[in-house]
């Protein structure tokens, strides 16, 4: 995506950094359509919700990896997040499916690998493997990668999204160290 286009939105209480995945069942009609539209290559946009409510003005462009069916027969989809839009002229179409002009918007620069993110890559990479759903979806994990440790932390933290969206920012990275340093690290030695 290179142009601001237009596209479909599912708002879920849903937090994607890039490069994220996440597993989603798909039931209601307008988003059955939804991914029809999707898998022809353009993808959709989560948009965070939060428990007010809320929309984020930000959301993530994700594009569909896997598809399957959960044990009650609903279509699941493994979506992965290819980058951050910023979203405007929302309007809902005859089927009430949610469609916005997406325009792509820088996320966090490359950031080196420190001690602190290597403390949680170590962490990281017990939970991929204590973890089947995560490490179905994350078969080969970038652990190695400062900025995709530190984007899986977050969206697995136990925070509230609207907390969470404040680290939508491309100037975000240092302060999400530092909180996860406060949540990660403070936990460990303590232990």
């Amino acid at each position: 995506m290179t142009e601001a286009m237009q596209i479909p939105v599912f708002p879920l209480p849903v937090f994607l950094l890039p490069g994220g995945m996440t597993r989603l069942n798909i039931f209601e009609p307008r988003y059955l359509k939804m991914v029809r539209l999707a898998s022809q290559g353009q993808g959709f946009v989560i948009q965070t919700t939060t428990s007010s409510g809320a929309l984020s003005e930000l959301g993530a462009w994700v594009m569909i990896s896997n598809f399957g069916q959960s044990p009650n027969g609903l279509l699941q989809i493994d979506v992965q997040c290819r980058g951050l839009v910023r979203l405007t002229d929302a309007t809902r179409d005859a089927d009430q499916l949610l469609w916005a002009r997406a325009q792509l918007t820088d996320h966090w620069a490359t950031e080196a690998q420190s001690a602190e993110s290597q403390a949680f890559a170590d962490a990281l990479g017990q939970c991929l493997r204590d973890n089947e759903l995560l490490s179905t979806l994350y078969p080969e994990p970038l652990l190695d990668q400062a900025n995709w440790v530190v984007a899986r932390w977050l969206e697995l933290a136990p925070i509230a999204n609207h907390y969470k969206v404040l680290f939508y920012p491309a100037d975000s990275y240092a302060n999400a160290v530092t909180l996860l340093a406060e949540i990660l690290l403070t936990k460990s030695s303590a232990q």
